[in-house]
């Protein structure tokens, strides 16, 4: 049963994408702390102190979370999962297991369950145990 192995690899590979999109978020939020601001009127004025570098600030964090080098590995791991996904489900695809057929027809190929039932030659109550 190659579906099991094909659900596996797909829960992660979307693991990966969760883990790749934590890492872009944290990447934006930093980015858009470098962004202009509108002046704040209803807090007082109060002069002294050094002016932030808003950009200086974001490559700063940048470097100490390590974001860029983060990012390049989990989009390295994601695509790896892709392919062993694709892999997988070329592998599927081509089993005789009329399970892993039934999986395809439906899952992936997105079939309605006359169709299957004519392609296969096994009646709707059958396919729907299996």
């Amino acid at each position: 049963m190659v579906y099991i192995e094909f659900e596996e690899f797909r829960m992660k590979y979307c693991e990966s994408q969760r883990k790749y999109e934590q890492i872009l978020t944290e990447k934006e939020v930093l980015f858009a702390k470098t962004q202009p601001k509108s002046i704040q009127f209803d807090k007082e004025r109060v002069s002294g102190g050094s002016p932030d570098n808003a950009f200086d600030t974001y490559l700063i964090q940048k470097e100490q979370k390590k974001i860029d080098v983060r990012l390049a590995e989990a989009k390295s791991i994601m695509e790896e999962r892709e392919n062993l996904l694709r892999l997988k489900e070329e592998e599927l695809r081509h089993s005789n297991e009329i399970i892993d057929k039934v999986y395809c027809c439906r899952v992936l190929d997105k079939m309605k369950m006359a169709r299957i039932t004519r392609i296969l030659n096994y009646s709707e109550s059958h396919i729907y145990r299996m």
